[in-house]
């Protein structure tokens, strides 16, 4: 099972939680298994963690209804959340990356200008955060390839000795 590696990958190699980090959990629907599994491993490490879920699909259908202060305000609670955080693992497997499409441009744009202003410390501070594409449907479609084996070769691709590989790196870049 994939779960568990990619949940210590991420929890002990990438982010390195520590006891006491605020950690935040930012994720789509589809990632809850997953994000269970690194809940477990962060609280059992002794760090506090906070859950944000992300879905696109109930975006778009809200956002057309509110005004530029909705939508603004809509994204107060991530705001918070992103502020507190010491690290923030991101797991992003939308069903629909492109179902914003469907929202007049003038509220997509004020969603995406507040969202990056939401998240414009996350994205100054490399070392905080990571994200990780928990593949999906879609994207083995894009691919042309059934999710099976799409699955399988995004998860051996990220499941490689990279403590090695860094060394060997390092190695290379001396050189």
């Amino acid at each position: 099972e994939y779960i568990p590696k990619i949940a210590f990958a991420l929890v002990e190699q990438s982010k390195k939680i520590q006891f006491g980090e605020n950690v935040l959990l930012w994720f789509d629907p589809l990632a809850i298994p997953l994000v269970k599994k690194i809940n477990d491993l962060c609280i059992s490490k002794g760090a506090k963690v906070s859950l944000f879920m992300r879905d696109l699909e109930e975006d778009a259908r809200i956002i057309p209804a509110l005004d530029a202060k909705g939508i603004y305000d809509y994204f107060n609670e991530e705001e918070v959340l992103v502020g507190q955080a010491d690290k923030i693992i991101m797991i992003r497997c939308p069903k629909n990356p492109l179902i914003l499409g469907s929202v007049p441009v003038d509220k997509r744009d004020i969603y995406f200008q507040r969202y990056s202003q939401v998240h414009k410390r996350r994205q100054r501070e490399s070392d905080s955060w990571v994200i990780f594409d928990w593949p999906t449907e879609y994207e083995a479609q894009r691919e042309k390839m059934n999710y099976t084996q799409y699955f399988q070769a995004v998860m051996e691709g990220c499941l490689q000795p990279w403590e090695r590989i860094q060394k060997a790196q390092a190695k290379l870049k001396k050189i």
